[in-house]
């Protein structure tokens, strides 16, 4: 296999580091819950920026549609690495049945085979060519009805996580917000990265810049590790506890002043809870 450096893989392999790194940060977490989803996440995004690179460096047509499809392993596993981490964290993990995950993974393994056998099928993607008219070599290719259902399922999946979050995220305490909200950032910049790359918008043609993003996802996600502990404790499954409680609790700051009030307490003392 014909390999070269090229410059444009070192935002790739930099995003790919970085969310190995965190990865480990939540694997040495592994006995907590939602360690194991996020550590998970953060392979398959870094066998998709991993497998990027690689696809830049490969000079021939064989090579890099070799490691186009070893990416579609990050690429399916993301939105069900995911929803489960959003599910756990919002504390709906109860609906992940071993059954529903089974089923979510067994759909996944289908495109990721899809993919390797495209040559007798084409339902992936045809007309694959190499096009060397630019600076980098990329492969011209057009999208078939299976690589859009993936994209319809994969996009349904991460809607469901982030609405999840979303909707938990405003129901928390104020001290602990800065958590959901880290996690609605690492997903969405890489989502509108991977939406104006499937539209044809990207600003190197036929160069997908969603793997780029993926390095401010891993430094978003250590910063909710390391500096919110978001995996040392789980405020937002507490909050999703506490606030359907009927009885009242309450959350009092160092300085006496009350922060976080659920229902319940609102409405004994008769305030509006924020």
């Amino acid at each position: 296999m014909q390999m070269e450096y090229t410059p444009f893989a070192v935002p790739y392999v930099i995003s790919g580091v970085i969310t190995l790194i965190v990865a480990d940060l939540a694997w040495v977490r592994r006995a907590r819950p939602g360690s194991t989803a996020t550590g998970l996440f953060m392979i398959a995004l870094s066998i998709w920026s991993l497998g990027n690179a690689a696809e830049h460096c490969s000079l021939t047509l064989a090579g890099k549609m070799f490691f186009s499809n070893i990416q579609y392993i990050g690429i399916t596993a993301v939105p069900v690495a995911w929803l489960a981490m959003a599910m756990g964290f919002s504390g709906r993990q109860d609906a992940l049945t071993r059954k529903n995950v089974s089923l979510m993974l067994a759909i996944s393994s289908v495109f990721i085979v899809l993919a390797f056998t495209n040559g007798y099928h084409s339902w992936m993607s045809y007309d694959v060519h190499l096009d060397t008219s630019g600076r980098l070599a990329t492969v011209a290719k057009e999208y078939g009805w299976a690589f859009r259902v993936m994209v319809f399922y994969s996009y349904l999946l991460m809607l469901i996580g982030l609405f999840s979050i979303t909707r938990t995220v405003f129901g928390l305490p104020n001290p602990y917000r800065g958590q959901g909200l880290l996690a609605l950032v690492g997903m969405s910049v890489p989502s509108v990265c991977n939406i104006i790359y499937l539209i044809g918008q990207s600003p190197v043609p036929r160069v997908d810049p969603t793997p780029v993003a993926f390095g401010l996802s891993g430094i978003v996600a250590a910063i909710a590790i390391l500096r919110y502990h978001f995996l040392d404790e789980s405020p937002i499954a507490l909050s999703a506890v506490v606030k359907g409680m009927d009885t009242g609790v309450a959350v009092v700051g160092l300085e006496g002043t009350v922060v976080y009030a659920n229902p319940a307490t609102a409405k004994i003392v008769r305030l509006s809870v924020d």
